[in-house]
């Protein structure tokens, strides 16, 4: 098995994890519209009259025609927009690496008949969403570093898979360049540019909780340019917070206090899918609210049944087990039998990191 470590040794700073991490870490604030650009410079040319038709849009009005809510002059290819909530787990400091990635994908023509009866809280619309949650195999290890490695490795959202950063990179394309599928009965006609629906990659906008994480994606997965030329939007649960007077805090709030507002628990270890599930969900309840009639049953119950749907996935990439604790592939950390045979990392034992001894083989120690 191949490693992917640093040439240069770990110093005195503790690593800062993001996702990974109980300690939430706010994006940077945002002044206006500008901080946050909605459309993305490098769109192909079959996606300009899309790009145009988003680009006068609030965040708010783009989610809501992705959620399936109609606009005038609306070019076909709009229509098979894919809304596609990212986050990266990261960690910072010397030891730069990126952990996990939560994919989380919704079509506005999968989900558009769902837009005018969403269920209670939107149940209809959350639980339509596909939930992914990609651990970069190459850097499992690293997770030793934390005092609490297994906490670190759960989802709420999504069966997690295992990926090596090839296989990475295909499925974050994949995702990324998702074809679109014309309606079998007639061809479609597109009264805007005056031409038919032509077969490719169907528009995609990108929702996140802070600013777009292209940069982190592209070092770390070699990502080809051409992968983004077919995002249109990108949106901002911040910026929607503030469009719909949920912002009330100040420009720096977290996704954590947005949830709590909206009376959904915000767990202290989370995964980056667990993040982006949050991020869609606060996202969707914020639009949605006028639209939908009053539930009885609290918002945390479907959310519940949400993360019980989303395990229902299976993806046909990646390994379903992969163990931190001794690099094995036939099981998870949690059923891991090693540690009995080999009590501890020698390593650490010798500079003094007895706790985080006990949590790895030397072949996983991160130091």
């Amino acid at each position: 098995m191949k490693f992917f470590r640093s040439s240069k040794p770990v110093k005195k700073q503790p690593p800062e994890y993001s996702a990974f991490t109980g300690e939430q870490i706010p994006p940077p604030p945002i002044e206006g519209l500008a901080a946050l650009s909605i459309t993305d410079p490098q769109f192909s040319e079959r996606m300009e009259d899309v790009a145009h038709f988003f680009q006068g849009m609030s965040h708010k009005e783009v989610l809501e025609f992705c959620l399936g809510f109609e606009r005038p002059n609306t070019p076909i290819l709009a229509e098979h927009v894919v809304l596609i909530a990212v986050q990266c787990g990261e960690l910072y400091g010397e030891r730069r690496a990126l952990l996990d990635i939560g994919v989380h994908t919704v079509k506005r023509r999968g989900i558009q008949e769902k837009f005018a009866s969403p269920g209670p809280h939107s149940l209809d619309i959350i639980r339509n969403v596909s939930y992914h949650h990609i651990i970069m195999q190459d850097n499992a290890y690293l997770v030793n570093l934390r005092g609490s490695p297994l906490d670190s490795q759960k989802t709420r959202f999504g069966r997690t898979r295992y990926v090596d950063g090839k296989e990475a990179k295909v499925v974050l394309e994949d995702f990324l360049r998702q074809p679109v599928e014309p309606l079998l009965s007639r061809n479609e006609y597109c009264s805007v540019s005056k031409k038919y629906l032509v077969p490719g990659a169907c528009p995609i906008v990108i929702l996140q909780d802070g600013s777009w994480q292209r940069h982190s994606l592209l070092n770390a997965l070699g990502l080809e340019q051409i992968t983004g030329e077919n995002i249109v939007s990108m949106i901002n649960t911040q910026r929607i917070a503030c469009e719909t007077s949920f912002g009330w805090r100040d420009k720096t709030f977290t996704l954590g206090q947005l949830a709590t507002d909206l009376k959904i628990d915000f767990p202290e270890f989370r995964s980056a899918a667990d993040w982006a599930a949050y991020s869609f969900i606060t996202s969707v309840q914020m639009v949605m609210l006028s639209k939908i009639p009053l539930a009885e049953q609290p918002i945390q119950s479907v959310v519940n049944v949400v993360m019980l749907h989303s395990q229902c996935n299976q993806p046909l990439w990646g390994n379903e087990h992969y163990c931190s604790r001794c690099g094995h592939d036939s099981h998870s950390r949690k059923d891991c039998r090693v540690m009995q045979i080999v009590r501890k990392c020698p390593k650490c034992a010798k500079a003094g990191r007895h706790p985080a001894a006990t949590t790895h083989i030397p072949l996983m120690c991160p130091w």
